[in-house]
């Protein structure tokens, strides 16, 4: 079985609550993925927030789409936006954990302002950057 659900919304707060709200309600409703539901929002909502805070540095004029595929055990999330391309500098290098816990290294240990990397790259199986034309592409994906 596979779904598909794309989103395209402005990059704005409201947006990324409402489609992590709509996310959580939509991974519930499969087997597969729903005991991981409120992770895979949270992750998701980090990428978001990354788009908003700093692809776009908080402006509201920008855009993002978001594409969720699911196919069977193996789910697919991909973001894409027009704003700025990231900084290498800034994305932060903590040591990957196979477990997430509350145990988050302390903001200043990281090199960047935030832990959203840190928590993307803990509660999904992978992440890639790619930057194509003028769009940044951030795909997360996750096998369960």
């Amino acid at each position: 079985m596979s779904f598909t659900i794309e989103y395209r919304v402005a990059a704005t707060a409201l947006s990324i609550r409402a489609i992590s709200m709509s996310l959580k309600a939509f991974f519930s409703n499969f087997e597969s993925v729903a005991d991981s539901a409120s992770m895979l929002e949270l992750a998701i909502a980090e990428g978001m927030n990354n788009v908003f805070e700093h692809a776009y540095d908080g402006r509201t004029e920008g855009e993002m789409r978001i594409v969720v595929q699911l196919e069977g055990k193996k789910l697919s999330v991909s973001i894409f936006d027009q704003g700025e391309e990231p900084n290498p500098d800034r994305v932060s290098a903590i040591p990957f954990m196979s477990e997430f816990t509350d145990d988050l290294p302390e903001r200043e240990s990281l090199l960047c302002e935030g832990r959203g990397v840190y928590i993307m790259e803990t509660l999904m199986d992978s992440l890639d950057y790619q930057r194509v034309g003028d769009e940044n592409c951030l795909i997360m994906k996750k096998t369960f």
